[in-house]
C-alpha cells in the first residue's frame, strides 16, 4: 500500500491526516514544479500527498533545524501554494513529539463524511479536522507527558481531552513529557 501511515524516514516517524489540493482539486503529487526533494518523496511512497508533505519537513531537518521549527517551516511552505489543505499531522524524532492542527476551516469534505455513514457512523465525521490532548498524570496527579489524538474515537471533555484549535502545534519533548502549545 502507497499510503501506509506511519512514514518512517532518517529517525523521523510521520502520520498526516489531511489532504492537500489546489482551488482546483489538484493535489500536489501532479504539480512537478512544487519544490521538494523527489528523492526523498521516492524512498517515502511516490503515490502519497503525505509523503512529499513529510518530505519538505525531512528536508528542513536536513538543514539543521529542529523538529518542530521544521513542521512550522513546512505547514508554511506548503500553504503557500496548497493554502485551502488540510495539515493535520502528528511528528516525531528521538527528543521531541509534534502534533499540528492546521486545516482549511471549511466543512468536513463531502467524501470523509460519505466514507463515516458508509459505515453507520453518521455524525462521527463531523470532528474529522479536529485534534486533542490530554495530559496524562501518575497517581500523584503528578504530569508525565501528553496523548494527542485526531478523529475516530471518543474524545470527551469530562476524560480531559482538550481541542488544541486550529493553526497550532503541540510541541512535547520525548525526554520530559513536559510540552507546550504554539500558534502557526
Amino acid at each position: 500500500m502507497e499510503n501506509q501511515q506511519p512514514f518512517a524516514f532518517d529517525g523521523i516517524d510521520f502520520i498526516h491526516n489531511g489532504h492537500i489540493v489546489d482551488a482546483d482539486n489538484v493535489t500536489v503529487l501532479d504539480n512537478p514544479d512544487f519544490e521538494v526533494d523527489r528523492d526523498i518523496v521516492e524512498s517515502i511512497s511516490v503515490h502519497s500527498d503525505s509523503a512529499i508533505f513529510f518530505a519538505v519537513i525531512v528536508g528542513y531537518t536536513r538543514q539543521g533545524m529542529n523538529l518542530s521549527d521544521a513542521v512550522l517551516h513546512a505547514v508554511a511552505k506548503m500553504r503557500e501554494t496548497y493554502p485551502d489543505s488540510s495539515y493535520n499531522c502528528i511528528v516525531r524524532d528521538a527528543e521531541e513529539m509534534v502534533a499540528v492542527q492546521a486545516v482549511h476551516g471549511g466543512k468536513t469534505l463531502p467524501e470523509i463524511t460519505k466514507f463515516y455513514n458508509d459505515y453507520g457512523w453518521t455524525g462521527q465525521g463531523d470532528d474529522y479536522s479536529v485534534m486533542r490532548f490530554r495530559d496524562i498524570r501518575d497517581g500523584k496527579n503528578q504530569g508525565l507527558g501528553v496523548l494527542v489524538a485526531s478523529s475516530g474515537f471518543r474524545q470527551d471533555a469530562n476524560d480531559g481531552w482538550r481541542e488544541m484549535g486550529n493553526n497550532t502545534m503541540l510541541v512535547a519533548s520525548r525526554l520530559t513529557g513536559k510540552y507546550f502549545l504554539r500558534s502557526l
